[in-house]
């Protein structure tokens, strides 16, 4: 059975790149995309962000929002080589649809209630490869916490399909989106695995790129290294510098206010916070919540006794390469990080209780 896909896979790759490569090649400085309607209504197109995005308000700053007022509608964008999902609110009704856009031109008809895509051949080859990968499937399942067998043997295969994918077509930019959708989260000796095998002239691409920045943000805090120096301001608006707490270990929570585990997780801090002296230990909160008044309830609610920071850009979330929360991560006295953890972690105190009574500190 896994054969059989992997087979299927690379035969389909093979006719996929014949055709790209057949094609008549697009050359053009600019994405034009036309949208075509009855004429007979007014509307709008809003083409969502393709980067990461962390708030409400990145997110409106970021999206393209065009009037849909006449039969055929151009708009110019920037030429990012990304899937963008696009929604057309239109004669009382919203459709969606998306598409992989490069430089070239793309057509978008409203017909049979319903829009009809025509793109460039890097559009055509990402639906070719989401089709043949069953990517909306993956979509569903990406982050889902209890899956069947067959989900979790789909979700295997889908990894190393993506894999193999690289190692015959370097160049593919909807295979570049599509790898750094499913491994952004992955270990370090992955992602320089996965850098290592797209072309050179790839890695300049918005999404290697941000996997370049991951894997870097990685290797500068992987245990042993020295730890980032940051400041960030707290609850009452006073600037505290990890630099004020040398000389003793340093247990740093990355939270939010939204994050169901990471609000469970307060007890337990607060136990450790209980069991082990100033002199000893230091907690650092550091919320990521994107709206101050919404961390300052929470903090108000939860009653935390000890230093509460807030990174709303999240710019010291990055430096720390967080991905997902709650994650911590323990400063020894001389300033290296010796220890970093995602999710719930039941042995933490044990943890601690180890560093802190060891000779080696």
């Amino acid at each position: 059975m896994k054969n059989l896909f992997y087979l299927i896979f690379s035969i389909t790759l093979c006719l996929l790149s014949a055709c790209v490569n057949n094609k008549e090649k697009e050359v053009s400085d600019s994405c034009t995309i036309h949208v075509k309607v009855d004429g007979n209504s007014t509307g709008e197109l809003i083409i969502a962000p393709y980067q990461s995005i962390t708030s409400i308000e990145v997110y409106d700053s970021l999206k393209i929002v065009s009037p849909i007022n006449k039969k055929t509608n151009t708009l110019k964008i920037d030429t990012v080589k990304a899937l963008r999902r696009l929604t057309l609110n239109y004669n009382k009704k919203t459709y969606r649809t998306k598409i992989f856009t490069a430089p070239g031109t793309y057509t978008l008809t409203l017909k049979d209630d319903s829009i009809h895509v025509d793109g460039t051949s890097t559009h055509n080859e990402y639906l070719k490869l989401d089709m043949l990968l069953e990517g909306d499937k993956m979509e569903r399942i990406r982050y889902k916490r209890e899956l069947t067998k067959e989900e979790s043997l789909f979700k295997k295969n889908y990894s190393k399909s993506l894999i193999e994918g690289i190692k015959k077509y370097p160049k593919s930019s909807p295979l570049a989106q599509l790898v750094y959708n499913q491994f952004w989260m992955t270990d370090l000796d992955t992602i320089n695995t996965i850098i290592n095998s797209f072309d050179k002239d790839l890695q300049s691409s918005y999404f290697l790129k941000q996997l370049i920045e991951r894997k870097n943000n990685l290797e500068r805090v992987a245990i042993g290294k020295k730890s980032p120096a940051f400041s960030l301001p707290t609850y009452h608006n006073k600037i505290i510098s990890l630099n004020d707490f040398k000389g003793k270990y340093v247990l740093i929570d990355f939270w939010a206010s939204w994050c169901p585990p990471c609000i469970k997780g307060i007890p337990n801090l607060k136990r450790i916070r209980k069991r082990f002296p100033e002199e000893s230990l230091s907690i650092i909160s550091i919320s990521i919540d994107a709206k101050k008044d919404d961390w300052i309830k929470a903090v108000q609610k939860h009653e935390m006794p000890w230093p509460q920071l807030l990174d709303e850009s999240p710019k010291v979330a990055d430096m720390f390469a967080v991905t997902a929360i709650p994650h911590l991560v323990i400063i020894s006295p001389s300033g290296k990080i010796v220890y970093k953890t995602t999710g719930e972690d039941e042995h933490l105190e044990m943890v601690i209780d180890n560093f802190i009574n060891s000779k080696n500190k």
